[in-house]
Formats: structure tokens, sequence, C-alpha cells
């Protein structure tokens, strides 16, 4: 193209007078050839597709778009038509899940029998942006049951009460026996006895009734040398009666008596004369006699 200048309006219209053909300045071009221009290339980067995620880091990508070519040597545009570039994008953190277990179990908490252990749980990688939670907090416990040995069981044991005395009177025996209700175990201590096992004991309950013992001892010497007497004999308590036994057939020192005869003693005559009888003569001398009677005759 060339451009003219149409001309200067050295004299304006006015009052009602011609315009010009063209305002003051106004210019009017015409076509021109001597070589062709150089054309720069006309392009753009058009937007950034989607991110490559839905959270987190990713990418997108631009593509170039030529609108006009470069020609006649004309600049060429920064980037060949299609070409692409990429940048890294990020929408919403991606959800982060929780990482985290529980430790090994701690030592027992008794030497013997049944005791408790605990493991502790760590969290290394804590849960995010709605990720999932552990199963446990950071630093919760949780304990099992534990057994290392068992403990010793002490024997418990007692003897039971008394059986009834094996008399109703005087000196009897009663037993007790010795009852186990726990047995000992793993070395624990014995009892003092053996489940089962009996000791004695001496029992009186009332005294027995003790019957008199007793006797008359023999006769003693009687009491004359000849024909009838008497001889006595005493009763001997060896074994009074006690305690509701029966009584002696006498008391102690008590005497009876009896006859008794060993030889005949001599029996002198026993006689006299009786009165005199009447006088032979009723006058003068005569004579009256009297008799002699004998009453126990001698033996």
């Amino acid at each position: 193209y060339q451009r003219r200048v149409h001309g200067t309006v050295s004299v304006p219209d006015s009052f009602g007078g011609a315009a010009c053909i063209a305002d003051d300045g106004a210019t009017r071009s015409q076509e021109c050839s001597t070589n062709e221009c150089p054309v720069d290339c006309v392009g753009s980067y058009g937007a950034f597709d989607s991110c490559s995620t839905s959270c987190g880091t990713g990418s997108q990508t631009q593509t170039f778009i030529v609108s006009v070519p470069s020609a006649f040597d004309g600049a060429s545009c920064i980037a060949d038509n299609g070409a692409t570039r990429s940048q890294e994008c990020s929408t919403n953190e991606c959800p982060v899940d929780c990482v985290g277990n529980y430790g090994t179990f701690g030592a027992c908490s008794t030497s013997c029998g049944t005791g408790s252990q605990t493991q502790t749980f760590t969290v290394s990688v804590p849960d995010s942006f709605g990720g999932a939670a552990c199963i446990a907090d950071d630093g919760a416990t949780r304990s099992q049951e534990c057994s290392t040995n068992e403990c010793p069981v002490d024997c418990i044991g007692s003897y039971g009460a008394f059986g009834s005395c094996s008399t109703s009177c005087g000196t009897g025996s009663q037993t007790q026996t010795f009852i186990v209700s726990v047995p000992s175990a793993f070395g624990g201590a014995l009892c003092i006895a053996d489940n089962g096992a009996t000791r004695s004991q001496e029992c009186s309950t009332n005294e027995c009734p003790v019957d008199c013992v007793g006797s008359y001892v023999t006769f003693g010497a009687c009491s004359t040398s000849c024909g009838t007497g008497s001889q006595t004999q005493t009763f001997t308590v060896s074994v009074p009666s006690a305690f509701g036994g029966a009584s002696c057939i006498a008391d102690d020192g008590v005497t009876r008596s009896q006859e008794c005869s060993t030889n005949e003693c001599p029996v002198d005559c026993v006689g006299s004369y009786g009165s005199f009888d009447a006088c032979s003569s009723t006058c003068g001398s005569g004579a009256q006699a009297q008799t002699f009677t004998v009453s126990v005759p001698s033996a």
C-alpha cells in the first residue's frame, strides 16, 4: 500500500457553502507492490486442560495453536502448531490413610500364675484430608492375659469336729478327720496331715456307775467254850458304790451274829430235898421224912 495526502483545506466552507470532498487531513490509499511483506506467525497456547489427578499433585497440558503461519521471512511462532507444554496442578489434597500398628507385648505383670501384658499402638502416619483413621489412637494400649509358670498353691485343710465319744460313760475316745479343701500344687506347702487322716483324744461324758463290792468276813470265835454261844462276822466294803451304782447288802463295819456250839458243857446235878411230910405219930416221938428230888441230873 501507499498513502497519498488528499490535500489541505485552505478555506473551510461556511455559511452554507459547499463542503470540501474530504475533511482537512483526510487520506486515501491505492495499492502498490514491490516485494511481499514478511508475515509474522500469529499463535498462542490455549487454555490448560483438566488436571491429570482429582487430588494431590498432577499435571495439565496446553496446546499451541497457530492462527497465522509465518511467511516471507516473518517471525516464527514461539512453538509449532500442536506443540504442548505441561505444568503441575493441584486441586484438593488427596486423603491420607492413617498408618500405624501395635508393638510387641511387654513383660507379663506376674512371675507366676495369670497376669497381663500390654502392647502400645504407634501411629507412624496420621490420617488427613478425610483419609481412613487408624484402628486405635497413638499411644493407645491393649492387654491380654499371660501366664509364665503356675504359682505354688499351698494346701488348705483342717481337722473337723470330734465325733461322738466311744462310750456312754467313763473314759472313751473320739476321733476327728482331716479334710483337705485345697490340695497343694506346684511346690506349695503341704497340709499338716493327709486328706482323711484321723486323730483321737480321750473323752468322758458321765462317770460310769460303780457297784459296791464287799462281803462278810469269817465268823469270829464262839462266845463260849462249851454249850451254845454266839459268834460275829463283820461286813467289809472294798469298793464303795458311786455314781448311782448298786449298794452293798450292808454298810461297812456292820456285824451279824449266829449261835455257835463247840462241846456240851458239864451239867451239874440240880436237886433238893422237899418239905418234910407229916409226923408219923400224932403224939410223942415220931418221924417225918423229906424226899430229895433231882431236877437236873448231872451230865
